[in-house]
């Protein structure tokens, strides 16, 4: 009798077939779970993404685009407000009656009021955000006392900015506004925002800047701002440190001019010099040099208002433009609420109320 039994066969090796087919259910039943955690994921995910039709529990792009088929910004434009690099505000919200005189937001905020003599502007009128100027004929508004808070030296950067409406049917050049003699002349120190017809382009955007060193500057938007709405323009001027081994002279700069909240054109110079002028400030009105050397008024005509002054070269133009860190960018609408000192109304106390690249030139004479 055999000592050691005979075990019992067991089942024959598996064919190359049935270990391959092995390997594939393992590989489906991995895909059916990373789906299955997915999917839970997702149902999880659910109640978050509903939330999102709420303002009150919206966030980031979802805020961004709620209300973007209605043509609701998230952040709509707003007036200005006072900061400490402002060193004037004019809202020129004033009502008719009360628009002789123009006052700098800054008097609410202790800082000079810098006080404009109104002559034959029209208060009142429907603005951007309230109330807006109206330029005709020739009227004008003046800064009555210069003052060393308008100097722009070789070391201090400047931005000028302001919301115009010109009048469609207007084309002859205007200064917007301007601290310059003559706008355009380079024994003239100074700057201005001017709107006319330049480079055969009705209602262009112009910057013109001198140092009264022969060092002049021109800049154009090159675009027609007679299309009836209202449009953001501003220029910057930065003041750059001079380089190692920069001949003798002032330091170098870079001038921007802005539409709309976009940089249109920007010019780097060498050397700029200062750019203070004895002339008073204006809005509305200045003197434009002819090709035959006499001087002829520039008068703007349209709608005038949020006119700023900056001793910085500002990057961004909120809330004016209604752009911030917004994902989309989203910006447009007109909104009339302003901010104002605490423990103020929204519109100044009493009867008054507050509230890419084209060509240039450079020249030296």
């Amino acid at each position: 009798m055999d000592a050691h039994p005979r075990r019992a066969a067991g089942p024959a090796p598996p064919s190359p077939d049935a270990w391959h087919l092995t390997a594939l259910l393992g590989n489906l039943a991995k895909v059916l779970w990373v789906i299955g955690h997915d999917y839970e994921d997702l149902t999880g995910r659910l109640p978050e993404v509903a939330d999102q039709r709420s303002a009150r529990t919206a966030r980031g792009a979802s805020l961004d685009l709620l209300g973007l088929d209605l043509g609701a910004p998230r952040f709509p434009p707003r007036p200005h407000t006072w900061d400490e690099d402002t060193v004037a505000l004019y809202h020129l919200d004033e009502a008719p009656g009360e628009d002789a005189a123009v006052v700098s937001v800054g008097e609410l905020f202790g800082a000079p009021g810098h006080r404009c003599t109104n002559t034959g502007a029209r208060g009142g009128r429907t603005g951007r955000f309230s109330r807006a100027f109206a330029f005709t004929g020739s009227a004008h508004v003046t800064l009555d006392t210069d003052t060393p808070d308008f100097a722009a030296g070789t070391d201090t950067s400047l931005t000028v900015e302001a919301v115009v409406r010109p009048e469609t049917g207007a084309t002859r050049t205007g200064a917007v506004v301007a601290k310059r003699a003559v706008l355009n002349a380079a024994a003239s120190p100074g700057w201005a925002l001017a709107i006319g017809t330049f480079r055969e382009i009705d209602h262009n955007l112009r910057l013109s800047l001198a140092d009264g060193d022969g060092r002049t500057v021109e800049l154009y938007a090159d675009r027609d701002l007679g299309d009836g709405a209202f449009h953001h323009v501003a220029a910057t001027v930065e003041r750059l440190p001079s380089p190692d081994g920069a001949p003798p002279g002032p330091p170098p700069a870079l001038i921007g001019l802005h539409l709309d909240g976009d940089e249109v054109v920007r010019q780097r110079v060498a050397q700029l010099g200062a750019l203070t002028s004895p002339q008073p400030l204006a809005f509305g009105q200045g003197q434009e040099a002819a090709p035959d050397g006499t001087t002829t008024l520039a008068q703007f005509t349209g709608l005038l208002e949020e006119v700023r002054i900056s001793r910085t070269a500002r990057t961004s133009f909120a809330p004016v433009t209604g752009r911030t860190t917004s994902t989309t960018g989203l910006a447009c609408a007109c909104s009339s609420a302003g901010s104002y000192p605490p423990g103020t109304a929204s519109k100044r106390p009493s009867t008054r109320q507050s509230r890419r690249r084209g060509p240039s030139r450079t020249t030296r004479a």
